[in-house]
């Protein structure tokens, strides 16, 4: 058997890079992997998947990929025509949540996309030279 990642997208912001040819390197991943991370998006919504967890320590990181993983809050929408889920909005990470789902709102892919946005947030200080700690000041 053969693991699944390395290590989640959390783990790997958080590693310092002491040598520039390892910077650069991270660098290029991340460039690469906002694609990857949309594209995949993309792929569950378009089969009306709302993810509803997406956040650094649910995305896996293995060579050149990226995966979601978790998916226990995740919802199928089926035939619905609304894109919303109205299941329960209790279990929710706050850093990433959408504004109304700290409200009990339901979630849905515009929640799943402000929560990609928010971990694109966290790619892009790494990407940048800085480090996630700085997001907290």
């Amino acid at each position: 058997m053969w693991p699944a990642a390395e290590q989640n997208l959390k783990s790997y912001l958080s590693q310092s890079q002491s040598t520039d040819v390892a910077r650069n390197a991270r660098q290029q991943y991340l460039r690469t992997s906002f694609g990857w991370l949309i594209k995949a998006l993309a792929y569950l919504h378009q089969n009306r998947i709302i993810h509803k967890d997406i956040k650094p320590q649910n995305v896996l990181v293995k060579k050149e990929n990226v995966y979601f993983t978790d998916f226990g809050t995740s919802r199928i929408l089926g035939d619905m025509s609304w894109s919303f889920s109205t299941g329960s909005a209790d279990k929710f990470t706050p850093r990433y949540c959408a504004p109304g789902i700290a409200d009990r709102e339901p979630r849905g892919m515009p929640s799943d996309i402000w929560s990609m946005g928010c971990v694109f947030l966290e790619m892009a200080t790494v990407l940048f030279g800085r480090s996630l700690e700085d997001l907290e000041a």
